[in-house]
């Protein structure tokens, strides 16, 4: 976990196979807030899918080009939260 100057989570980052490279990186808001997920899906050491998580939606992108940029037009899906 790393925190940010406030004191509060700014990032957690995840290697879930326990061989070294961090494959999950959980970006939060200086305010606690979770507001994106970065995943290394092909374990090579470049993240692959972004979700960015909104207030109302996490819309969730996967590089199709491995330029490492998560282009508007690579966008797979949109889902808005559900309230409780």
């Amino acid at each position: 976990m790393i925190f940010g100057s406030n004191e509060l989570m700014a990032a957690i980052w995840v290697d879930e196979d326990f061989n070294g490279p961090m494959e999950v990186q959980y970006v939060h808001s200086n305010t606690g807030l979770l507001i994106s997920k970065y995943e290394d899906l092909g374990q090579d050491g470049y993240y692959e899918e972004f979700i960015h998580f909104t207030v109302d939606s996490a819309l969730t992108y996967r590089v199709a080009n491995h330029d490492g940029y998560f282009a508007p037009n690579e966008r797979i899906r949109s889902e808005a939260r559900n309230e409780p």
